[in-house]
């Protein structure tokens, strides 16, 4: 409710790394891009004329998200606050369940759920927009939905209601790669946890069951990458700056650590 009272008074601004996408997305809208993907910018070698390139290095959710709230007729500042102020109030309920299960006190439970919108990255986002408040959003959800789904295995749940929750948890980590590629972290940590506790059961169900997350996961993180090979060549960051170089120098520092 503080943050709500106090971010009206403040003008909402960008951060850097998806402000590229939001301004392909505004070139779209005024016709001067192929999609809300595609970045134009002046060519480096003839500023008189144009490229226009595949944004491959940030996850598009910012900019589809803020178009369609634009198309609701929000001024783009507006659009981005209402974003920010929607992930803050989804992020917070679901850190609150995710911290029931933990053995804490109501007091620390509340105090805790109260506290976390006030860090650094989910209050920054209502006066500089970046990603990260969509990642707030959406993480504790990943992880609430995941201890869930666990405490389903151990009770007798119809094979339909199993297959349905596990394709619901797998396709909320396969959203979180097109919000953030670092959430593929959360992902990995998830899926292994969830990939150990299945095979502890030696239930097959469960083990199918694990195996739709997976599948799940995997296939929207793949689209994502897919994507980006065929319109820019690269398939994320990492793999347009991926190199293998040794140097001396290195065995000599790794040498020195022991």
């Amino acid at each position: 409710m503080g943050l709500l009272l106090l971010s009206p008074k403040i003008p909402q601004s960008l951060y850097s790394d998806p402000a590229w996408g939001i301004k392909a997305m505004t070139q779209y809208q005024n016709g001067l891009s192929a999609s809300m993907n595609h970045l134009s910018t002046p060519f480096p070698d003839d500023l008189s004329k144009d490229r226009v390139d595949w944004i491959f290095w940030w996850p598009p959710c910012s900019q589809f998200l803020i178009y369609f709230l634009m198309k609701a007729n929000l001024m783009l500042g507006n659009a981005v606050r209402a974003i920010c102020l929607i992930s803050i109030l989804i992020g917070s309920i679901g850190w609150f369940l995710w911290f029931l299960s933990f053995h804490l006190s109501t007091r620390q439970k509340i105090f805790l759920a109260l506290a976390l919108p006030w860090m650094h990255w989910p209050s920054n986002s209502l006066f500089s927009y970046s990603a990260e408040i969509l990642l707030f959003a959406v993480s504790p959800w990943v992880l609430y939905l995941s201890s869930q789904l666990v405490k389903y295995w151990k009770s007798e749940i119809t094979t339909g209601n199993l297959y349905i929750f596990s394709f619901a948890v797998g396709s909320l980590l396969g959203i979180s790669y097109w919000i953030k590629y670092a959430s593929v972290l959360l992902s990995a940590g998830v899926i292994v946890y969830l990939g150990y506790l299945s095979i502890k059961t030696k239930d097959r169900r469960i083990i199918y069951a694990f195996c739709l997350i997976l599948a799940c996961t995997i296939f929207s993180s793949l689209c994502l990458n897919f994507i980006n090979f065929l319109l820019s060549s690269n398939l994320n960051p990492i793999s347009s700056t991926f190199k293998i170089s040794f140097k001396w120098e290195d065995a000599l520092f790794a040498c020195s650590q022991f």
